[in-house]
C-alpha cells in the first residue's frame, strides 16, 4: 500500500510542476506580446463588439 501511495504522491507532484511551468510559460508569452495598436487600451464595448 505504501508504494501505491508514493506513486500517487509522485504523480500528483509532477502535474503540479507542469501546471506551475505552464503558468510561466503563459505568463512569459503575456509579458511579450506584440503591440496590436491599441497600447494596451480597449477602445470598444462588448455591445460593439457582438452588434449583430
Amino acid at each position: 500500500m505504501t508504494s501505491v501511495m508514493a506513486e500517487a504522491i509522485r504523480k500528483l507532484m509532477e502535474q503540479d510542476q507542469e501546471t506551475t511551468a505552464a503558468k510561466r510559460r503563459f505568463l512569459a508569452r503575456i509579458r511579450s506580446a506584440p503591440d496590436r495598436g491599441t497600447a494596451g487600451n480597449v477602445t470598444w464595448t462588448r455591445d460593439e463588439l457582438h452588434e449583430r
